[in-house]
């Protein structure tokens, strides 16, 4: 699959920011070790807004891991509708 690299990508990250990855190597490389846990991701909603093929992919990934997930589609014709009447 052509989109595979960029759910994954999508998903790594989100587990990197939750578990503070990039903070406990700096911490680690300059001598400190620390025993954090960071946030588990499992139990958590994630938020999508769309859901085409990579939302889709992401999602599947989410929910192998013990994430649900909460999916958004705008109505594109309404969002336009609010934008004209504010104006």
């Amino acid at each position: 699959m052509a989109t595979r690299p960029l759910p994954e990508s999508t998903i790594a990250l989100m587990w990197a920011a939750a578990r503070g990855i990039a903070r406990m190597d700096r911490e680690m490389r300059a001598g400190n070790w620390l025993r954090e846990d960071g946030m588990q991701l499992t139990g958590k909603t994630l938020g999508l807004i769309g859901f085409g093929g990579i939302a889709a992919e992401v999602a599947r990934i989410a929910l192998g891991s013990g994430m649900r997930r909460h999916r958004l589609e705008p109505d594109a014709k309404e969002v336009v509708r609010r934008r004209v009447r504010r104006t």
